[in-house]
């Protein structure tokens, strides 16, 4: 009875861990093959702004302009450089991005849709970055 019960616990342990590699010292990094991804839509207020898709959560470089016909297919959520946005409904705070393989870049969670990136995993590095220091 109690191999049974270890048995039974032990997927659910499995699905509770986070997100890192194998042998627990390097954070997790996406495989994109095997990942949901979502199609988000965008929040209108946001596309009168200057938004774009950024090459990493931390820099703030633009790689991507974005516009009301764009739908991002998000396939993984991670923490970056903390933004803050005066929408109608209120001022929103988030440290969250999307990561859009497709483009390649990230985009701020605050433009996509509420509940766009539900169930998708969230990890500490979406993609391999290549920041070169020159």
């Amino acid at each position: 009875m109690k191999l049974l019960s270890i048995l039974l616990a032990s997927p659910l342990t499995i699905l509770a861990l986070p997100g890192t590699s194998p042998d627990g010292a390097t954070p997790a990094v996406l495989d994109t093959n095997a990942a949901a991804a979502r199609t988000c839509y965008l929040r209108s207020e946001a596309l009168d702004q200057n938004v774009g898709c950024d090459q990493d959560p931390y820099t703030a470089r633009r790689v991507r302009r974005v516009t009301g016909g764009d739908r991002p297919v998000v396939t993984c959520i991670t923490k970056g450089r903390k933004v803050s946005w005066n929408f109608s409904s209120g001022t929103e705070t988030s440290d969250k991005w999307d990561f859009v393989e497709s483009w390649g870049c990230y985009i701020w969670s605050g433009f996509t849709q509420y509940g766009c990136e539900r169930e998708l995993p969230f990890l500490d590095i979406c993609r391999e970055m290549d920041i070169s220091l020159t």
